[in-house]
């Protein structure tokens, strides 16, 4: 009995301590470690080869298309293209975000409200000279009326009548606010910005809800046009594109123009960009066509103004 009881009290003295849980995982870990670089290592390479083969093809393809159509198709994803944040970065202002639509005035007398975006679509109502409207939608249409052409512009009156006025009878600035104001058609300022895209206002300047993650009081630095993929992003106004490309802060395929006055002008989340950096383009001119590249939820233009190196509000500048 008595020497069984020293066999047991000698086993559990040589019986070794208890594992740290550093000692039972480091190896694992370590394993885990190097098989996780090795995966990393390997996805480069492969993400690497595809862009590559991706940057052939496009290639490839402007050789055919970029004479015909003068839009020329570039890799969203190519690490070449890929610049950085400085040019765009943004800041914030104390601003609200406007919870009306953009603002505008009638520049002419009896003008007529139509049922559609042409001049032979039913009149539905007549707009006074000063009348004050909000901005809905803009048409990709265009038309040519007293020498003058304009798209048509989806308006909303005081009493919700909604309709299509001639863009030309359309002004940001009030024709009745001065004794010497006397103008009957749009304000030709220089300084006055077009309207970069056709359709619809889906977002303003200033804060709001992140429609990516939901978060509340994100800082929204520009306007959105909501449109198809493809449909034609035009220069605000006269300028010299001083960016472009793939820019990995968000917005996607980015122009940037530079205007008199130190304005800037920004084009977001395009699908396709039509001018190279450098470019000297005039108000109207195609610079590419509306997408959702970068840190988008749908189609649409995000179109900004900057100043210093300030976000402003495009409101106070479209026309």
């Amino acid at each position: 009995m008595r020497a069984a009881l020293l066999f047991i009290v000698i086993c559990l003295v040589c019986l070794p301590g208890p594992l740290s849980p550093g000692d039972l995982t480091g190896g694992q870990i370590r394993e885990n470690a190097a098989m996780i670089e090795e995966q990393r290592t390997a996805d480069a390479s492969r993400r690497k080869e595809i862009l590559l083969r991706l940057d052939e093809y496009l290639q490839r393809i402007n050789g055919f298309t970029e004479k015909e159509t003068g839009v020329r198709l570039t890799s969203p994803l190519a690490p070449d293209r890929i610049q950085g944040v400085e040019p765009v970065t943004h800041s914030h202002p104390d601003e609200k975000a406007s919870e009306e639509p953009l603002a505008a005035y009638i520049t002419g007398r009896a003008v007529r409200m139509r049922a559609g975006a042409g001049a032979g679509s039913k009149t539905i109502s007549r707009l006074d000279l000063g009348e004050k409207v909000s901005l809905l939608e803009k048409s990709d249409r265009t038309d040519t009326m007293n020498g003058r052409t304009y798209p048509w512009i989806l308006v909303r009156k005081n009493d919700g009548l909604e309709g299509w006025v001639f863009g030309a009878y359309i002004s940001r600035k009030n024709p009745l606010a001065g004794a010497d104001k006397k103008s009957q058609g749009p304000d030709d300022s220089d300084s006055m910005l077009d309207l970069p895209s056709a359709g619809k206002l889906t977002s303003n300047f200033g804060y709001r809800v992140d429609p990516v993650t939901g978060e509340k009081g994100v800082f929204h630095s520009g306007i959105d046009i909501a449109a198809p993929a493809g449909t034609p992003v035009k220069a605000a106004a006269d300028g010299t594109v001083l960016e472009c490309g793939f820019y990995s802060n968000g917005y996607g395929n980015l122009v940037v123009i530079g205007h008199n006055g130190g304005l800037r002008t920004c084009y977001g989340h395009l699908s396709a960009i039509a001018i190279r950096k450098g470019d000297i383009v005039g108000r109207g001119d195609v610079i590419g066509s509306v997408g959702s590249s970068g840190r988008a939820t749908g189609t649409h233009l995000h179109f900004e103004v900057r100043k210093g190196g300030a976000a402003q509000n495009p409101q106070k500048y479209l026309r």
